[in-house]
């Protein structure tokens, strides 16, 4: 599981807080959930940018990154969910149904070293080691990145990593980490926005894989926006089949004008 790695600047972030270990679960109404932090083994402090993907039984949540103070949230089945760090070690959790169990995870010391030393992700006209994680980012900016990311692909589908595998695509899903959705402006026309439970409800219906332009991040500051996007599909369930698919990337846009233009990819991942 490979991912990018967003730096943090300590003059352009709040301290975090103060390094603990949660263990509790929190009673809630709603799904199933493990929150907490990522931190660091030998120190405790907070490490931003990080991946983390639970699976429990059959079923896998989102991943999730962690924000600039190590925060991250998953919502999962219930029951014994094997929970995977970017490049770490994994752990099974036990999760209580209608709860959120709250722990922090421990990233090895030797790779937060490893983390520090990468070069950060910045488009040329943002501030070095611009943080670009997207949480207070207005939703009308969301949906114009997100508008713009489409046009590319409808206009010529090969802007997508895999795209041309399915030209004819018109869903894309529209839950994206960091618990944020992109709206019905952000969809041009001829696209129909779709979550991840209504796209497994479509592949139901037809009885066939349904393939979608999967946006699964948009992160931006006000010049500058990294967006996660591939194709993918919801397979028809098939006893016994295997089927592998498909590549997405990470694409920088930068504000131009008062439009928001592709700079190009900065890493793609295929599986």
């Amino acid at each position: 599981m490979k991912r990018l790695v967003l730096a943090v600047v300590a003059s352009c972030a709040s301290p975090p807080p103060a390094p603990a270990m949660y263990n509790a679960a929190v009673p809630i109404t709603g799904p199933t959930a493990l929150e907490g932090r990522v931190v660091d083994s030998a120190t405790g402090a907070a490490v931003a940018g990080v991946g983390v993907e639970a699976a429990s039984g059959s079923s896998s949540s989102d991943e999730a990154f962690t924000d600039e103070h190590g925060r991250f949230h998953l919502e999962v089945d219930a029951g014994s969910a094997y929970v995977q760090l970017e490049y770490g070690s994994g752990s099974t959790i036990a999760l209580a149904a209608n709860h959120v169990t709250q722990r922090d995870l421990r990233l090895d010391h030797a790779e937060v070293l490893q983390r520090a030393q990468r070069p950060p992700a910045a488009c040329p006209s943002s501030p070095r080691g611009a943080v670009i994680l997207g949480h207070s980012t207005p939703q009308a900016e969301i949906d114009a990145i997100a508008h713009r990311v489409l046009e590319r692909y409808a206009a010529d589908p090969k802007t997508v990593p895999d795209g041309e595998l399915a030209p004819h695509i018109s869903f894309v899903r529209v839950d994206l980490d960091h618990h944020r959705r992109v709206g019905a402006g952000a969809l041009p026309a001829g696209f129909a926005g779709k979550t991840r439970d209504e796209l497994a409800g479509e592949s139901k219906r037809l009885g066939s894989d349904v393939y979608y332009v999967d946006l699964r991040s948009i992160d931006a500051d006000p010049t500058c926006a990294l967006v996660w996007i591939g194709v993918n599909f919801v397979d028809r369930p098939r006893p016994g089949s295997i089927k592998t698919c498909c590549c997405s990337a990470a694409q920088l846009y930068e504000l131009r004008n008062g439009r928001w233009e592709y700079v190009g990819n900065t890493e793609t991942v295929c599986s």
